[in-house]
């Protein structure tokens, strides 16, 4: 999760001058990294997850997330996600995720797929929009659908 420097107490991501000195950008907003949240590992051959998908799985991370940070739903201004390939059962996954985690209907979001470059095109999504005041509160997550995939046919098998 990514926040305006103003929200929490954390170290704002700045930028090395020529002289070595860390120094915000001019004119845009400071972003810190809040929190992270992920979903948990499964060994090889159990079946917890076999039925669920991408949104899903991301549905749980973000409510986690939220629950761990305090942060409201409502608070959540955008969601990125990168993934390495496009879950054919849903057009976005980041949209999904954010409206079955409970965030109102107003929050927008988007997923990311360019193979392995989808996790920084989020997170980059995330900082822009922030320090240029589209956003105050983004969230991001990354996951490899295909992933899932192999897990459910290799259990199932």
């Amino acid at each position: 999760m990514l926040a305006t420097g103003s929200m929490h107490r954390t170290r704002s991501l700045l930028r090395l001058s020529p002289r070595g000195y860390a120094t915000a950008t001019p004119g845009l907003k400071n972003v810190v990294l809040v929190d992270g949240a992920r979903i948990p590992f499964q060994p090889y051959g159990h079946k917890d997850y076999v039925d669920l998908m991408a949104y899903d799985l991301s549905r749980l991370a973000i409510t986690g997330l939220m629950n761990k940070t305090g942060i409201s739903p409502s608070k959540v201004d955008y969601v990125t996600w990168g993934t390495v390939t496009q879950e054919i059962r849903t057009s976005n996954i980041a949209r999904d995720a954010a409206l079955g985690s409970g965030m109102p209907k107003n929050v927008t979001g988007h997923t990311v797929t360019q193979a392995c470059i989808s996790a920084n095109q989020a997170i980059c999504t995330g900082i822009s929009n922030i320090q240029t005041g589209v956003s105050d509160v983004v969230i991001e997550l990354t996951k490899r659908p295909e992933l899932m995939k192999v897990k459910k046919q290799a259990a199932t098998a």
